[in-house]
């Protein structure tokens, strides 16, 4: 269930926000005509995933702890030694 939830139906939303806020400031910059990225090569592409996904779960799994709300959403990892 953990697997589900947790990564699936997470990384599911997580994918949906990011295209929203990628669509809205292309939108409104037309930042993606600058192709700063595009003529990377799939290694280079996959270590700016790399670093920037690690670094956003580093942020939001402290803000989780610190925000009433998403604690109560984050808590079940914390309440069972069966989560991984």
């Amino acid at each position: 269930m953990d697997l589900f939830w947790y990564t699936i139906i997470q990384n599911y939303f997580l994918g949906i926000l990011i295209a929203f806020i990628c669509t809205t400031l292309d939108s409104g910059t037309g930042i993606s005509r600058l192709h700063l990225i595009s003529d990377w090569t799939i290694g280079q592409q996959f270590f700016l995933f790399f670093v920037t996904h690690e670094v956003w779960q580093y942020w939001f799994h402290r803000i989780e702890h610190r925000n009433k709300y998403l604690w109560r959403v984050h808590e079940a990892a914390h309440a069972t030694p069966e989560v991984d």
